[in-house]
Order: structure tokens, then sequence, then C-alpha cells
């Protein structure tokens, strides 16, 4: 019998009764799993430990941005010191240029750059920023993409759609404005965009699905959604909150080769602290306040804690040897993965780019959302608790995106494979 998570379950139902579902942001939830959800009380390197004191090698990272794994000690000291010279000071700093520089490096097509709070709000303003800059009102995004929880880009279209947008708290009016499309289907943006021309502001996009299991763009797919909005004046929105810092130094940028108008940051800038930008064109950014009409603001933008902590952290992965040593470490582990599961003949799929991968039951690859829902829930059910409980943590999620950090060490990449093995027998 697996052993009772004491105070993780009395300070869960503490939590259930003052927030919603326990939690404060859905992901957290193991409602997709089953179970009460675990309550960490700290990490350290590629580790997080529960309240009950038990410790777990952690593929989740945080949902990405523990890239160089928990508490890394440069970015640890950045941040003490600048808490040491006041958490917000409420006009600029010299971290901001720093941390712009620094993003500039890794993004050529970034120009100019905004910090924000968060992935989310950056995708927000970067709506915004288009819609201004254009006179048009029209979004176009790919099912399965997720870009936050605004009203904008929230309601899916999707087949598991079950209630009407004002239920869901969404105006109609905007979801009528935003238009979604299949991921991987050229057809089918050529399609949309001469069924919509002359009113669509901006293509949105995931270069790479990270919430419908891993799914990289298919070859030529980046290149055709870059043409079709150059020859129609559209802007090109990367939403790279996942992949920015994550698949390549310069994200699928870099990667793939394909430059945004616009760029949305988030997660990793940090160095685990919340952050977000969004960049790009210098005609485009500057059409923002104060040098032209399109609004945004924040207290706590461009924070110096947030800053000084974040350029720690991308200094920290500067260099093209962590990211080649990043994808040794994820295919090793995949490898390893696939060959157990074809012994106990588990039909398995594991999905990558760089170092984000997905754990997929399911017999054939994945390409886009629709067919991510066919993936085998309860079979990565058993596989999340089997492997929880011996002190592995996924994403509580059959479709999100784990992930590979700086700090797994090849010891504890054997130490997943060996028990893995063992769980393999119970799948």
């Amino acid at each position: 019998m697996p052993k009772k998570k004491k105070k993780c379950s009395e300070i869960f139902k503490r939590l259930a009764a003052v927030t919603p579902g326990g939690v404060n942001s859905p992901f957290r939830s193991f409602h997709e799993v089953g179970g009460e959800t675990l309550v960490l009380s700290h990490g350290m390197g590629s580790k997080v430990w529960d309240v009950d004191g038990k410790s777990y090698v952690d593929y989740l990272g945080a949902w990405g941005p523990a890239i160089l794994g928990h508490a890394f000690p440069p970015v640890v000291a950045a941040a003490k010191k600048a808490v040491d010279a006041s958490a917000v000071l409420g006009l600029s700093t010299k971290w901001e240029y720093e941390m712009a520089i620094e993003v500039q490096k890794a993004f050529p097509s970034i120009e100019m750059i905004r910090f924000v709070n968060s992935g989310a709000e950056a995708v927000e303003s970067a709506i915004r920023l288009a819609r201004g800059a254009t006179r048009k009102s029209k979004i176009i995004r790919f099912e399965g993409g997720y870009h936050g929880h605004g009203d904008s880009i929230l309601w899916t279209h999707g087949p598991e759609e079950r209630h009407t947008p004002e239920e869901s708290g969404v105006p109609k009016g905007l979801v009528d404005e935003t238009i979604v499309i299949p991921f991987n289907d050229p057809d089918s943006l050529l399609k949309t965009f001469h069924l919509y021309s002359g009113q669509i502001a901006a293509l949105l996009v995931e270069p790479v699905g990270g919430s419908m299991t891993v799914v990289p763009p298919n070859p030529g797919f980046l290149e055709r959604c870059r043409k079709i909005t150059e020859d129609t004046g559209a802007v090109l929105i990367f939403d790279e909150v996942l992949t920015g810092f994550r698949i390549a130094r310069g994200g699928a940028q870099e990667r793939y080769r394909v430059d945004a108008d616009l760029t949305c940051l988030g997660k990793i800038l940090g160095g685990g602290l919340p952050a977000g930008g969004y960049g790009g064109k210098k005609e485009l950014m500057q059409q923002l306040a104060p040098l032209g009409i399109v609004y945004q603001a924040g207290t706590f933008s461009g924070n110096p804690v947030t800053m000084r902590a974040g350029c720690a952290a991308l200094k920290a992965v500067a260099s093209p040897k962590i990211y080649a040593d990043l994808e040794k470490k994820t295919e090793k582990l995949l490898s390893g993965i696939r060959e157990i599961a074809r012994e106990k003949n588990i039909p398995i799929q594991t999905p990558h780019v760089g170092s984000m991968f997905a754990i997929v039951f399911h017999d054939k690859p994945i390409t886009n959302y629709r067919e991510s829902l066919r993936v085998n829930t309860e079979r990565y059910s058993q596989f999340f608790h089997a492997m929880l409980e011996r002190g592995f943590l996924f994403p509580p999620s059959p479709t999100d995106a784990a992930v590979v950090s700086t700090a797994h060490t090849a010891k504890e990449i054997n130490e997943t494979l060996r028990v893995f093995r063992i769980v393999a027998r119970e799948l």
C-alpha cells in the first residue's frame, strides 16, 4: 500500500476550503490523473520535496522554467541582492536594459521588447498591439495551442467544447473575433486567410505544441505561416512561452529558422520568478504608449528582482553546449523508455523537441490536437502515480510537456529507467 502523505493531505484540504479546487492554477490539480494534489515545500537542483519530506526527481520543471534546476545558486544570489536593494522601485532600472540585451542576443527578430509579469500577459498584450497596428480585429490561432487564459484566445472551438462562451465568462463578441483552425494544416490556413481576406490582424502560433503532447511543426508549416502573413499584412506572433530558451537559446526561431513579427516569452525568462515579455519589429513596438496609442502598463513589469535573477539565468544558458547536453540527456531518457515499452509490448510515443518531451500512450504519433484526444489517459494516470510513488514527478496531465534540466544527472536518468522497467510490468 502507498504510504499516506499525511501533511500533504491535511494542507490540501485546508487549501480546498479557501481556494477553488485547492489550487491557484488548474494545472496544479490532479483532476486529470486522479488523487489529491501534491503539496511541495522546496526544490534543489533536479529534485523537489513534498511537505511530508519525500523527494522526487522532477521532470515537471515547474511547467518549464526550471531549465537550470531549482534554486540555481547564481539566480538565488542575484535575487537576494535585488531584494536587499528594494523589491520594487516604480521607475526604470539598468537591469531592464541588461535583460533586454540578453534577450536580443538570443532573438535577433526582437528589436525592442516590453517586459511584463507572465506569458499570458505577454500574449494578450501582443494581440492588442497587433490589432492596434493593423486596425483589424480578427485573430487566427490553432486548436490545442495554449496561450494563457485571456478572453481573446481562451475559447477553443475544439471538439471537446460543451458550454457556450457566456457560461465560461468569455463574451461571444470576442469569440467571434478569434478563428481556430487545425495545427499543421496548411490548406486550412490558406482557406481561412482567403475567407477572411482583409480582416486578419494576426496569426498566433505555438511553434511547437506543448499542451497536446509535444507536437513539432511539420516541415514547411512555419514557413507557410511566415509567407501568408507577409503577403496579407497580418502580424505573425510566435508564442514562445514554452519554447523560448528551452528548445534552443533562440527558441523555435533559432531551431526552425523562421522569424516572427512579435515574440511572446515567459517562464524561463525570469529564472524562476514571475516574468514575461513581448517584442519584435521596432515599427510595431513603437506603437505602444507612451510613444503610440496602444496602451499596456504594469507596476511590476520589469521588476528589479525578476530582471536581475533573469539576467543571471539567461547568462547561464548562453553556451550552445548547454543545449547539446540537454538534448543528449533527453534522448537517453526517451530511447530507454521506448526500448522498455517495446519489450513489454506497450504502445508508446515519446515526442520531443530539445529538452521538451511527452510520454504518450498511443500507437501512432500525434500531429495535431484532435489526435491528442485519443491518447490512453487511463494508462498515463497509472504511469503517473506509479512513478510518483517511487519518487519521480511527471506532469499530472497526459498531454502536457515534461522537461529535462541541466541539473539532471546520468545517474538519475538511469534510475528513472530502472524504475520505469518495474512500472512497465504493472502497465
